[in-house]
């Protein structure tokens, strides 16, 4: 595949704002040698509605100087179950990734634009709540619903972790430990 400024062409660096996701996740081996594996207190379980146990491994490979690239032609779907179009569906999965982004912070610089959990968060949360109830417009009633219940989950998470002594990463804390190679046929990728 012809190359453009050292990347295969047709893929770009996932630089923020983007959106990993890990429905179709290739690394090297490296990668997981020196960043470890997944973290187990995200993502699905059960009943358990968690997630972002993909943005937390991409994030952290990141910060630690792999780069991440996004192929953009790919494309991934899966069908979608009447189960997965209930209000109560989409309530549970908006806390499950609250609590998630919040347990994100113990291992990763989480980029502010992600949280979405301020008051301008709540603000919009809420008037898309009552918008769309007072104007019966469902999808605007449940996505209003979904990020208060996100909103929500995550100050809890942060509250939890807390009482259990567990600080954040800051910012000053931390500290690149891979130098980033970006030369011609070799890209340190995830």
């Amino acid at each position: 595949m012809p190359r453009r400024g050292g990347l295969a062409q047709g893929r770009e660096l996932a630089l923020w704002p983007y959106w990993g996701t890990g429905c179709n996740l290739l690394f090297h081996r490296q990668t997981a040698l020196d960043i470890g594996l997944f973290r187990t207190d995200l993502g699905r379980r059960g009943r358990w509605m968690g997630d972002c146990e993909d943005l937390e491994f991409i994030d952290r490979a990141r910060q630690a100087g792999h780069q991440t690239l996004i192929e953009l032609a790919a494309v991934a779907s899966h069908p979608v179950y009447r189960p997965e179009t209930t209000l109560t569906y989409f309530v549970r999965q908006g806390a499950g990734h609250g609590v998630c982004v919040a347990r994100m912070h113990l291992s990763v610089i989480v980029e502010p634009a992600a949280i979405q959990a301020d008051r301008a968060a709540v603000h919009t949360a809420v008037v898309n709540l009552a918008a769309g109830w007072t104007f019966l417009d469902r999808a605007r009633a449940v996505e209003g619903a979904r990020d208060l219940a996100r909103i929500g989950a995550y100050h809890l998470e942060r509250g939890r972790l807390r009482l259990l002594g567990r600080r954040p990463i800051a910012l000053r804390q931390h500290t690149p430990n891979k130098e980033m190679v970006d030369s011609g046929d070799r890209c340190n990728t995830l």
